[in-house]
């Protein structure tokens, strides 16, 4: 069937763009660009979105293509700045993502999970925070993988609040390579899959915008569950999802365990610390970018007791819990 959108460009309710509605059946899948385009994001934020996609196809192509046996997701010896081990394709993927928003001359500053500080790359008026690749440890048993990502409508990062973030998205790198990302403007999630065999245009779109959750989901994600041997709330908690039989879906790995909720539109993942557990999300590279996608998805987020968008970033190693 022909794609059934309005032929007027767009029209604004309380200066959010309503997505038009498309169906999975269109024999011509919409672009990254096309989408771009459409739903008038700007210039520079279009290009910044254009080179992360690229860098990520390019992270994607590395990862099938497998490299020199196990090489890419053995460690190299080395620890980031935040005392991680790091992984071969960890250091691939980082410099890709660097190279990338440094090419756009657009981005001020950026900051990556594995270098742990601001990186001033340009003169823009946007800063980025990434993660290259989340899921470093279940990665050498090859289960899925993603790239997270937020956008920050400011030239720094440090005093920033998810109240700055004007973009963010994840790929997951699993049988598929797919993507989904949120604008401040937009509203929903816009889902993409990656067509490695055009080299031009491999972003396409993979159907309707996700603007809503449904709150009758039973598909729960507990992490940090060790946690629930000195929080009697989180044991309580779990014991409930069991008794009213949940459906356990947990990875390990942040992105895809995060994903599959707002691709199946319910569902909660859970994220609690204790005096024995601390928290190991950091609010910059992983909470802020998925809690903004979260809540553009018509979901919900909190540290226990207020929005995770409203916190601030004060450190860039700065870590809480999340839900």
């Amino acid at each position: 069937t022909k794609d059934q959108r309005p032929k007027t460009k767009e029209r604004k309710i309380m200066a959010t763009t309503v997505l038009p509605a498309t169906t999975t059946t269109s024999t011509t899948a919409r672009s990254l660009e096309e989408d771009l385009a459409f739903y008038d994001i700007d210039h520079d934020l279009t290009l910044v979105i254009q080179a992360i996609a690229s860098a990520c196809c390019e992270i994607g192509t590395i990862l099938k293509d497998g490299g020199d046996g196990d090489a890419l997701v053995k460690h190299t010896g080395d620890l980031n700045l935040f005392g991680d081990k790091q992984l071969k394709i960890d250091v691939i993927a980082d410099r890709l993502m660097f190279k990338a928003l440094k090419s756009t001359k657009k981005v001020a500053v950026a900051s990556s999970e594995e270098t742990a500080m601001q990186v001033e790359i340009g003169a823009g008026r946007l800063s980025v925070s990434f993660d290259p690749l989340d899921g470093s440890s279940v990665i050498g048993t090859n289960f899925s993988v993603g790239t997270i990502f937020g956008i920050f409508e400011s030239e720094h990062l440090v005093g920033c609040s998810g109240k700055d973030m004007i973009a963010s998205g994840v790929v997951v790198y699993g049988p598929r390579t797919t993507m989904i990302l949120a604008f401040r403007k937009v509203t929903g999630v816009l889902p993409y899959v990656c067509n490695f065999s055009n080299a031009s245009s491999p972003w396409v779109s993979t159907g309707s915008p996700i603007a809503e959750m449904h709150s009758s989901g039973k598909l729960f994600a507990p992490a940090n569950l060790r946690a629930s041997q000195d929080n009697k709330a989180y044991a309580e908690l779990i014991n409930y999802y069991l008794t009213n039989k949940y459906t356990l879906r947990y990875t390990g790995a942040l992105v895809p365990d995060t994903y599959q909720l707002i691709i199946k539109k319910s569902g909660i993942f859970v994220n609690p610390v204790s005096p024995s557990c601390p928290p190991k999300l950091r609010l910059l590279y992983e909470v802020l970018p998925i809690a903004f996608l979260t809540e553009k998805a018509g979901g919900l987020s909190s540290d226990g007791t207020r929005s995770c968008l409203e916190l601030q970033i004060d450190d860039c190693d700065q870590r809480c819990g999340a839900c």
